[in-house]
């Protein structure tokens, strides 16, 4: 992974929200669910699987949509999703994530 390009993508989440929610100051929920995925995205840079794994609950989901892709799935349960991802982020080895936007409602963030 490019340490920058990622860098840019964990501080465009908060900056992402913010521009696509005038109300986001009030949505308190859903600025946790943010730092979660910071913390989350931080520790696949620093390659830290234990950083990872504390941000994910033990009913985690992880699915990747896509028919033509090998990195389509859906994995269920933190082990299973640390082994998915584990496993996509082998595929790749020149990541460069790009934010197009950021969408924060309740539990949900996308």
């Amino acid at each position: 992974m490019h340490a920058d390009t990622v860098r840019r993508f964990i501080d465009g989440l908060r900056e992402g929200f913010e521009e696509s929610d005038a109300d986001h100051a009030a949505k308190v929920r859903e600025a946790a669910h943010l730092e979660v995925l910071e913390a989350l995205y931080l520790g696949l840079l620093e390659g830290n699987a234990e950083r990872v794994a504390a941000q994910l609950t033990p009913d985690a989901v992880l699915e990747v949509m896509g028919s033509c892709t090998p990195l389509a799935g859906r994995w269920e349960g933190r082990d299973a999703v640390l082994a998915g991802a584990g496993t996509n982020y082998a595929r790749l080895a020149d990541q460069r994530p790009e934010l197009e936007f950021v969408v924060a409602q309740g539990d949900r963030v996308v």
